[in-house]
């Protein structure tokens, strides 16, 4: 699975009023139930907003099936300000891979940071998404290399070669990226190129082969 993974945390906090009842560290003895309401509430708004997106991100995550509040949450936190919460949704629509799940990683093809786009592309190819086919295309004119090849890699995965000149264009230079094409190549062509010197050396043989 693509992009960041999450321990196994308990489902309660994406109750409504999950806040209230998320349990605090205590000296040993039994807490009163508002003593134990006004302590949870305490802890979260002592909690970044990061840290409290991640905590929701990760308690569903957890889960095995996945209601509509729940989905709405993860779906909201599609649009935070913060980058890395953006690509933290990520796994977790790909457990949703509903419509609401394939929505959102449409969606996120479009954000303004790469890592996003790559991760967001990559799990749309895992999950053969094909309405995600047009905007995937577009992504292969992308000017970050990695996007791009991410991108093709997504679309091989549902057998569209789309990305396949822009894939050789990078594998002939000699830059880091080269590698990182030979498995993309290798995904579009039905072949298995590893992502090394080797790898790269095979991947250019066929593309000069099969006149690529």
């Amino acid at each position: 699975m693509t992009g960041m993974r999450f321990g196994p945390v308990s489902d309660a906090r994406l109750a409504p009023g999950a806040e209230e009842a998320v349990p605090q560290p205590g000296d040993g003895a039994a807490e009163s139930p508002k003593r134990s309401r006004v302590s949870g509430r305490a802890g979260l708004e002592g909690a970044s907003k990061r840290e409290q997106a991640f905590c929701l991100l990760a308690a569903a995550a957890a889960l095995r099936t996945h209601t509509r509040e729940t989905i709405a949450k993860v779906v909201m936190l599609t649009l935070s300000p913060d980058h890395e919460v953006r690509r933290a949704t990520v796994p977790v629509l790909m457990q949703i891979s509903g419509q609401d799940g394939v929505i959102s990683l449409i969606r996120l093809l479009e954000d303004v940071n790469p890592a996003v786009q790559g991760e967001a592309a990559e799990a749309l190819g895992r999950l053969q998404a094909k309405p995600a086919v047009g905007p995937l295309r577009t992504l292969l004119h992308h000017n970050d290399d990695e996007v791009a090849l991410r991108a093709a890699e997504a679309l091989g995965r549902m057998q569209d070669s789309s990305g396949l000149r822009r894939v050789v264009r990078i594998l002939r230079q000699d830059t880091p990226m080269s590698r990182r094409a030979a498995h993309t190549l290798g995904i579009i062509v039905g072949r298995e190129f590893r992502p090394n010197t080797s790898g790269v050396a095979a991947a250019r043989r066929h593309v000069k082969t099969h006149m690529l």
